[in-house]
């Protein structure tokens, strides 16, 4: 926030640079296991809550 707030271009940049090198790529693989885990708890019949035996 005090990159934009100082409109230093170059503070930008770099903020920017880090976004995209840094946050991007760690909340795709967050995104994708969650979505192949919610797939997997669906293929097993189960989901949240259930108890599966007895």
């Amino acid at each position: 926030m005090p990159a934009i707030a100082s409109g230093n271009v170059y503070a930008i940049v770099g903020w920017l640079a880090f976004f995209a090198l840094v946050m991007v790529p760690g909340l795709s693989v967050a995104t994708t296991r969650g979505v192949r885990a919610r797939k997997q708890r669906r293929g097993l019949g189960g989901d949240r809550g259930e108890i599966e035996g007895g």
